[in-house]
């Protein structure tokens, strides 16, 4: 007979009051096999994902689960909880979470008794959405989890399950490394080589399902496969469609004594445990085995050929397992016995604790060979061993700080590459928060600043420290790029130093904020090929478009050293102009004469009035004769040519030109500064002075061109360079005046 309406949910005869829920009707419906079930609902509408949760024995960690995942919610979510013979009081958790939250749909289902293999019918009967997206209890979610997966499944309809990396965290809720440092986005292959287990890479704790995979094959007999939900679920999956893999860890993964896979023996070391394991596998492949058949039977023809590949592909498969067991098991026999599975004793111990180090002061840490924190960072799964003054990482890392630097607000990260590897970019974060992008200079340094604090620490599992996140995507082995290179390790970013930030500075960004914002806004700026070159000169088309992105993104004001006939000029003031033509931008050009310039070989050097009669460029005599002899000898000289290009391009009215050294322009405040007068030690040391005059007490982005590794050393010994990155020949840096000592 079907049980009357009543507010609330009845369990193996408990009752659990439901506060709160006025607006919702809650039917007790007998489930099947005697299970009890509990169903709410405000209103009809279609779900997008099912959040299913399998409950057994996790009461102290159910509860941070739930609210890790209610901070995600959305309202075509539903919540699907299994009990699966609790016999701790995790129910009770559930019931008083879900009293608190009356918007959320949820079903509760229990079994009086432990019952694995029905998990999947479970979920199949009363999961209503499309997407069904595994959240084990003892494990928490992590900002962006459900949102990331949803968004595999719309960019590819064939994609049948999606699984993730994982953070490693103790018992009591603290990070203890990431599961996979290697590993990078993908669409996993039947033969991809990443490491297999089961026949496709992933992890039970972090995997979301198309319904199908519930729906297009016959319930499972238990006896066949006692376990099966996240075993046996994968795999019909890759039978069906595709299989996502997310390098970002999007779980935390907890470790403790009774996690199932210790459970049944997998990391056991004796005898008995590793042939029960081994049996699970055998029981598991003869059940792909058959899934595989059964599907073949009433698939399509064109479908045929994939399937029966399958099939053999899972035969094959099966009987490595077979055979591995069957070893075993005569092992175990010959070693006596029928010792228990798990005794504790012949388990592997849990992972260890890497070392946490504390950052007290606000100042920059290098992260140096033989200092404390490189020490400890090299601990850290993915990070390799320190260098001289930095430490790699590999694809993906995680690391936890202390950081109790009063009033800390930020972690400043010092981070480069290597002309060894491809251009990358590293997306960083902390606490799980929102991930910061940031281009990697292959030569120099960039810093990228990362907010300590996010609305959603409060839902971690830890307290009092900070979980680093370094990911870089396009991370390769210098082997790859350069054939003879002896390095073989996967290498994605080198972190030099950390710096707790107090207050983050206002003056000008970081280069790795700037290359970030430009990374995301220039595909919206039209700048097609060519655009910016309507006036000749050496930069080159990467060049332009940094120094536009800076004249279009900082706020100024802007000071060109150097403007020559206005390639440059125009590129910023292009730039100017298109923020709006509010910035102020002064370009200063000294407007050298005929006379300075003197043929020596077939060469025609610049011996600049400026620089003590020292020549500080050269070009050929033929290069001479055709693009600066005229110019000189123009109307106006390099002056008049300056301002009839510009005004040719209406430009004119968003440049002020000043005719004269540099160091008498008017003083306006410069932010940033366009250097064409760094062509040698000699000229940069020459125009120190002036520079340092205008640079005052303020921090500046500059971007000096002819970039050399003489001129850069000699920028880095008269100036205090913070960062520095280099395009092209642009030697880009935030610099400011050396602090009087």
């Amino acid at each position: 007979m079907r049980p009357r309406l009543r507010r609330g949910v009845e369990v193996r005869g408990e009752w659990w009051p439901r506060k709160g829920l006025q607006h919702s009707m809650s039917a007790h419906q007998g489930g099947p096999d005697g299970a009890d079930v509990k169903m709410s609902s405000s209103e009809t509408r279609p779900m997008r994902a099912t959040i299913a949760i399998p409950l057994h024995n996790h009461a102290p960690w159910i509860g941070k689960q739930l609210d890790s995942l209610f901070a995600q919610w959305r309202a075509d979510f539903e919540l699907l909880v299994v009990d699966d013979g609790s016999e701790d009081g995790g129910i009770d958790v559930v019931m008083d979470r879900l009293a608190a939250r009356p918007d959320i749909v949820a079903t509760v289902l229990r079994h009086g008794r432990s019952r694995s293999s029905a998990l999947v019918d479970a979920f199949a009967r009363y999961a209503s959405a499309p997407v069904i997206i595994q959240a084990d209890s003892d494990d928490i979610t992590l900002p962006g989890r459900l949102d990331a997966i949803l968004a595999c499944f719309d960019r590819d309809p064939r994609c049948r399950l999606v699984s993730s990396n994982a953070v490693l965290i103790s018992e009591g809720g603290m990070p203890m490394g990431i599961l996979d440092a290697i590993h990078g986005d993908r669409v996993v292959g039947r033969d991809d080589p990443v490491p297999v287990y089961w026949g496709a890479l992933w992890y039970g704790a972090t995997l979301a399902y198309h319904r199908s995979v519930f729906e297009a094959f016959p319930p499972m007999d238990a006896e066949f496969c006692p376990y099966g939900f996240d075993t046996i679920a994968p795999a019909r999956a890759t039978l069906l469609g595709t299989h996502h893999l997310l390098a970002r860890p999007l779980v935390g993964w907890r470790q403790h004594v009774n996690n199932t896979h210790r459970r049944v023996g997998a990391l056991g070391t004796s005898a008995s445990a590793r042939e029960h394991y081994a049996a699970l596998d055998v029981m598991i492949k003869a059940q792909v085995v058959r899934d595989a058949q059964w599907l073949r039977e009433r698939s399509a023809p064109e479908d045929q050929p994939r399937i029966s590949a399958a099939i053999e592909r899972c035969e094959q498969q099966f009987m490595a397992y077979f055979d591995k067991w069957a070893r075993l098991r005569n092992r175990r026999d010959q070693a006596g016995g029928q010792a228990a599975v798990s005794d504790g004793t012949t388990d592997r111990p849990l992972p260890d604790m890497p070392p946490v180090v504390t950052l007290p002061v606000a100042r920059s840490w290098p992260v140096e060979r033989y200092t404390p924190l490189a020490q400890a960072l090299s601990r850290w799964p993915g990070f390799h061993e320190a260098e001289e003054s930095h430490i790699w990482t590999s694809r993906q890392v995680v690391a936890v700080l202390r950081v109790t630097a009063p009033d800390a607000v930020a972690l400043a990260l010092t981070l480069g590459s290597s002309l060894s590897l491809p251009t990358a970019r590293a997306l960083v974060s902390i606490n799980a928060g929102p991930e910061i992008e940031v281009a990697l200079p292959q030569s120099g340094c960039c810093v990228v600043e990362v907010p300590l604090r996010s609305r959603e620490d409060h839902l971690l599992p830890w307290t009092g420290v900070s979980l680093l996140s370094i990911r870089v995507p396009l991370a390769d082995a210098p082997i790859n790029k350069v054939p003879d290179h002896p390095d073989t390790r996967i290498l994605g970013a080198a972190l030099y130093a950390i710096e707790p930030i107090v207050t983050q500075q206002a003056e000008v960004p970081h280069l790795g904020q700037l290359m970030t914002r430009m990374w995301a806004e220039q595909d919206d700026w039209k700048l097609e090929p060519g655009c910016l070159t309507p006036i000749a000169g050496w930069l080159s088309e990467r060049e332009m478009r940094l120094l536009y992105g800076c004249a279009r993104l900082l706020e100024g004001p802007f000071l060109e050293m150097g403007a020559w006939v206005g390639r440059a000029t125009s590129v910023l003031a292009r730039g100017v102009r298109d923020a709006g033509g509010e910035k102020r931008f002064v370009s200063a050009e000294i407007g050298p004469e005929l006379e300075h310039f003197r043929a020596i070989g077939d060469e025609v050097h610049y011996f600049s009035p400026q620089c003590d009669g020292q020549s500080i460029g050269h070009v050929a005599a033929s290069v001479f004769e055709a693009e600066i002899a005229p110019v000189l000898r123009g109307d106006g000289g390099v002056i008049g040519t300056l301002a009839r290009n510009l005004d040719a391009l209406a430009l004119l009215p968003f440049v002020t030109i000043h005719e004269g050294d540099f160091a008498t322009a008017p003083d306006l405040g410069y932010r940033f500064i366009f250097n064409d007068c760094a062509h040698t030690p000699a000229e940069i040391e020459r125009s120190a002075a002036g520079l340092k005059a205008l640079i005052g007490e303020r921090t500046i982005i500059m971007a000096a061109h002819d970039h050399s590794p003489e001129a850069e050393a000699t920028f880095r010994a008269l100036f205090d360079v913070l960062e520095s990155m280099c395009v092209d020949t642009l030697f880009v840096c935030r610099m400011r005046n050396r602090p009087a000592s």
